[in-house]
């Protein structure tokens, strides 16, 4: 069957990089929602398929960026209220998961709350005497 010319056009953009699909695998029909489809299983780090999704930061992950990309790290609320010196009330407003050892949060996101909370002088103090994050320095 003959492939519409708006599925021809979709179907160059996916045989383009960074996309390189094989074109003998690729679809000739409804060209776009597959390609959408393709797109929206890749990882967004590294752009390689995955059938998994970060559960704290909603976006598609592969295990290798999971744990290679520091963003991604994860702090339990103990840690986060002891570390950053952080009210619980203040990390209720955080994307979190509750798991079977408590609840996590985004390491990013915790260190982005203590700045708000937190001078600048404080934050270099908490970061230093608990060796987390950047050195005192800065």
């Amino acid at each position: 069957q003959a492939t519409s010319q708006e599925d021809q056009l979709w179907l160059s953009i996916w045989t383009t990089k960074p996309y390189s699909g094989n074109a003998e695998t690729l679809p000739t029909q409804h060209v776009r929602k597959n390609f959408l489809n393709h797109l929206a299983s890749m990882c967004i780090e590294c752009g390689e398929l995955t059938e998994f999704e970060h559960a704290i930061a909603g976006c598609r992950l592969c295990e290798r960026c999971e744990r290679s990309c520091p963003k991604y790290a994860l702090v339990r609320s103990s840690t986060a209220t002891q570390e950053y010196q952080l009210p619980l009330s203040a990390l209720q407003a955080l994307p979190h998961l509750d798991g079977i050892t408590g609840r996590v949060y985004l390491r990013a996101a915790v260190e982005a709350l203590a700045e708000r909370q937190h001078s600048r002088g404080t934050l270099q103090k908490l970061r230093a005497q608990h060796d987390v994050g950047t050195t005192s320095m800065g």
